[in-house]
């Protein structure tokens, strides 16, 4: 039941009655640990499957900075009594199945077309979450969007 930024709220689930945190805050958390999730794990097949250098390179570095920033989301998280799904969406299952019958040019490409589309929609995640009520995971938002806009940088120029 995960919902994008700007989409419908869940109407039984009223986080701010709970904790000092929003909805906002809560549906920003829950999607930086699912697109964390992604980006390892497709990185960690990219880092087994291709043999291009650059596409090796960009999935250490995913490994690099999802595993930190995803830490740091969890402690935030439970800072903020915030509790996690961590889960993959119908979509991203979809996708991961899909790139397990991948090989060689056909992979780095779809690695490469999904790490592009997966960083426009982290972006969008991460200004969405620069805007949330809880100042913690304001500034988490804001610091971190600076790497992911790096990250979609590097993915367009694989």
């Amino acid at each position: 039941n995960s919902v994008e930024p700007g989409g419908n709220r869940p109407t039984d689930n009223n986080i701010s009655q709970k904790t000092k945190v929003s909805d906002d805050d809560k549906i920003f958390m829950d999607g930086v640990k699912a697109s964390g999730l992604l980006e390892i794990t497709m990185a960690k097949q990219a880092l087994q499957v291709s043999t291009n250098p650059k596409i090796k390179s960009f999935a250490e570095m995913m490994i690099k900075d999802h595993t930190k920033m995803d830490k740091e989301a969890e402690a935030l998280a439970t800072e903020s009594q915030i509790i996690l799904k961590g889960d993959f969406s119908k979509e991203q299952r979809e996708e991961l199945d899909m790139m397990k019958g991948l090989k060689g040019a056909a992979f780095d490409k779809h690695y490469k077309d999904m790490m592009i589309k997966s960083h426009d929609k982290a972006v969008q995640l991460f200004k969405f979450g620069a805007n949330t009520r809880e100042e913690k995971v304001k500034a988490f938002a804001e610091k971190s969007l600076a790497v992911i806009q790096n990250h979609h940088s590097a993915a367009q120029q694989l």
